[in-house]
């Protein structure tokens, strides 16, 4: 594995499943909620910066809508 990010999944999925220091843990779907909200606050000063970061911005954006129209059975399956 010479992919830094490969092994770290690698460590990580070893200790979800044979490990005993992690734990599953929940959030309410109201507690998501504000953290998606959180997260597309500092969309608009990112496509701020170049024409190219509009355009990603623009399409995360897109795909996002038709995710939450879709419902959680698409997004968290």
């Amino acid at each position: 594995m010479s992919d830094p990010a490969s092994f770290s999944r690698s460590i990580t999925r070893k200790a979800a499943v044979g490990g005993d220091k992690m734990q599953l843990s929940t959030i309410t779907a109201e507690e998501w909620a504000t953290v998606e909200e959180a997260a597309k606050k500092p969309w608009d000063e990112i496509a701020a910066e170049s024409e190219v970061k509009v355009r990603v911005v623009a399409q995360s954006k897109e795909y996002n809508e038709a995710m939450e129209k879709a419902g959680s059975a698409y997004r968290y399956s």
